[in-house]
């Protein structure tokens, strides 16, 4: 059964629709809102996390300002290791890092590989990740820790970006830039 309702609807109380056995659906014209995830043009109600939108295949959380802490790195040296120290600004949950070179580090003898720490905590994969696979001047993302708990940055955390050449044969590595995104995160 279907009711129609032509014109401005104002509500003073409470709205409920649906229930968790019976979730909502809210639809019109080609978007859709509901507590699962949907196709692009759609809002998603989650009941596990904050609400979301879907366009262009990019997933938004609503409500919550992301922001990005850019990291202007030393050029790199051969066989050393160039750190970066930070701290971070507000509480956050870290949902991304991003890098780029505008001459990217090879050594054919060695290796060229990165970490960044949060709190001491290891945010990416390993302790070591690649950077000598990236482009030229092309910002390219590191996978993160498996470990949610690392994500979870408090006010004054320090952060340490480190990139370890372990070879004097090392080239490129000039004019580094990280980027660490994250969005707003209540006090634990």
């Amino acid at each position: 059964m279907g009711s129609t309702l032509d014109g401005d609807l104002k509500v003073t109380g409470t709205v409920s629709v649906g229930n968790v056995a019976n979730p909502p659906k809210i639809s019109g014209g080609s978007g859709a809102m509901s507590t699962t995830n949907k196709a692009d043009g759609s809002i998603h109600l989650r009941t596990d996390d904050m609400p979301e939108v879907k366009a262009n295949g990019q997933v938004k959380k609503l409500g919550l300002a992301e922001h990005c802490l850019e990291c202007r790195m030393d050029d790199l040296s051969a066989g050393a290791a160039t750190t970066y120290t930070t701290y971070f600004p507000k509480n956050g949950k870290i949902t991304g890092v991003k890098r780029r070179y505008t001459n990217h580090p090879a050594s054919a003898g060695g290796t060229v590989v990165a970490g960044v720490t949060v709190g001491g905590n290891q945010i990416l994969a390993s302790a070591g990740e690649d950077e000598e696979g990236v482009s030229d001047d092309t910002l390219t993302a590191h996978n993160l820790t498996a470990t949610p708990a690392n994500l979870n940055a408090s006010q004054g955390d320090k952060m340490v970006i480190t990139v370890t050449s372990n070879n004097g044969d090392m080239t490129g590595g000039t004019d580094p830039m990280w980027y660490i995104y994250y969005e707003d995160r209540a006090a634990a």
